[in-house]
């Protein structure tokens, strides 16, 4: 098996991280020759072009890209022929980070990565899940209970953190807005400025 293709099941296999990956990516020839190779069928696949054009699209930060970059890896590995054992690191993250969120949260993974992993630990599994439960509710904090999201969580975070949730104003037969819903209304405990939310229904 020649470098490039190594590094490429070496990733796929859990044996380098994404950061070892990504730097290869982007600065190995050979690596860059054999993923832009356009012999292959991409046709009724989500990569277009080539896997290379494919991954460098992706945000090596991102626990959500990590994994399709790694599922684009088995795609092309698989056409290629090439046998590889299927490791599950990056996706049983993503699992912990979903499983250990309340339903009125959806954080962004990649701001989880760099911002309340790091003082994880060397905790996993269970353990992990626990801690990231806890650590949540202490990060994202309400003044009495929850937003009632009408859509999709939007919980703001700017430089100093996720803002304190005040509450939330229902809109109702108001005609300034096309529908109803409501404002969530959210408070950076740091210098005193609010950030005001709109859902509608």
């Amino acid at each position: 098996m020649d470098e490039a293709l190594k590094v490429a099941v070496d990733f796929v296999e859990g044996r380098i991280s994404e950061k070892e990956f990504e730097k290869k990516l982007y600065s190995d020839p050979d690596l860059e020759k054999l993923l832009a190779d356009s012999s292959l069928n991409w046709h009724s696949t989500y990569i277009k072009s080539t896997p290379y054009d494919y991954l460098i699209g992706l945000d090596f930060n991102d626990p959500g890209d990590i994994c399709t970059a790694q599922g684009a890896l088995e795609l092309f590995l698989n056409k290629r022929g090439i046998a590889f054992r299927h490791a599950t690191v990056h996706l049983d993250l993503l699992d912990i980070l979903r499983d250990s969120q309340p339903k009125w949260l959806d954080v962004d993974p990649a701001y989880v990565k760099d911002h309340i992993l790091p003082k994880a630990g060397q905790r996993q599994g269970n353990e992990l899940k626990d801690w990231l439960k806890a650590r949540f509710r202490q990060l994202f904090r309400c003044h009495k209970k929850p937003p009632s999201w009408i859509q999709n969580p939007a919980w703001p975070i700017n430089e100093h953190g996720p803002l304190y949730f005040l509450g939330q104003i229902k809109i109702e037969n108001c005609s300034l807005f096309h529908d109803d819903g409501a404002l969530y209304v959210f408070l950076d405990a740091v210098n005193g400025s609010t950030a005001t939310l709109t859902q509608l229904y």
